[in-house]
């Protein structure tokens, strides 16, 4: 599962996002998927297909793009090589996957927020994508992708008989994709429209954080019985994914199977402008194997303020040493 809360300033021409993504606390992810994979990243988001030659020529389907155009990629890498996010950051152009489920991917999909963002605009990106979707290939899936940068937005989608759908959206107010439902899109945009939007300053982002990830806004607590995931907050701590308990705090209704819990894996905070990206940070969390799942939502270091966040880029000051 995956959220999105995003905004384009036309008259700035900025274009900012939150983003969060559920998966189970054991799935390699970020730092540890790219250990797995036989790399030695220095942070979980970075530019890994450029650092690492091989990896690009994983892609299963799509044509690898360019070494050299992977230069300015950033991402974060799954278990099998691909991303469900990743951006440019000369161009600024972002392309954020939206998932569906819980378990291992393995499709076309993951290939493309890399493939995407080589491209100098989110037009050219969200041409790319459509042409890849509209495929008439099984390794295809109903899939729904963001592609934007700080002139224009785009959401891709294809349905389940295969047809791509390629809709603009309006700049100047907040907007909201989840996987979750309506529901919660709705809730965390109408919070967004009362708080000032955020800049490329990492301290101006303490506001719309408050609105993304607060679960007690205006519902229950997380230890509250009442809770359940995907109601009040993009954030969530370990919950169930399958029974009768579907959805709720998985330490208070512990699932007779251990694998049906999920929790947020990472949570981004994005910007860019004029000249590329202003700042990339995040925030995340992996279990290994023997490590029990915590049950005190206050040891699991879920982000809720700026200084919860790790800057990975600022002002396209790439923190890698190049």
């Amino acid at each position: 599962m995956c959220t999105c809360m995003f905004l384009l300033d036309e008259k700035a021409g900025r274009f900012i996002a939150a983003e969060s993504r559920e998966h189970s606390p054991y799935r390699p992810h970020g730092f540890d998927a790219a250990r797995k994979l036989g790399l030695h990243p220095r942070y979980s988001y970075g530019p890994h297909w450029h650092d690492n030659s091989g990896l690009a020529e994983r892609a299963r389907t799509i044509p690898a793009p360019d070494r050299a155009a992977l230069a300015d990629v950033f991402g974060g890498i799954d278990a099998e090589g691909g991303a469900w996010l990743a951006f440019n950051s000369r161009t600024g152009v972002y392309c954020k996957l939206f998932e569906s489920d819980y378990g291992t991917v393995d499709s076309i999909t993951h290939e493309l927020p890399i493939a995407c963002a080589v491209h100098e605009s989110s037009r050219a990106a969200a041409d790319f994508a459509a042409e890849i979707l509209g495929r008439d290939d099984a390794a295809v899936p109903p899939s729904r992708m963001l592609i934007a940068d700080g002139r224009e937005m785009f959401v891709l989608a294809r349905d389940e008989a295969g047809a791509v759908t390629t809709t603009p959206l309006a700049a100047g107010a907040p907007h909201v994709l989840s996987t979750a439902g309506d529901g919660l899109a709705e809730r965390l945009a109408q919070r967004a429209t009362t708080v000032p939007a955020p800049t490329g300053e990492l301290y101006s982002w303490g506001p719309w954080l408050s609105a993304y990830t607060d679960p007690g806004a205006d519902g229950p607590e997380y230890h509250d019985k009442a809770w359940t995931a995907f109601s009040t907050s993009a954030v969530q701590p370990p919950f169930v994914t399958a029974g009768d308990d579907l959805h709720r705090n998985a330490s208070l209704f512990p699932p007779a199977n251990p694998e049906n819990v999920a929790w947020t894996k990472s949570v981004t905070i994005y910007s860019t402008g004029p000249g590329g990206v202003e700042l990339f940070a995040y925030n995340e969390r992996q279990l290994f194997p023997d490590q029990p799942v915590p049950s005190e939502v206050t040891r699991m270091g879920f982000p809720a303020a700026p200084d919860d966040f790790f800057v990975a880029l600022a002002h396209a000051e790439q923190m890698r040493g190049r």
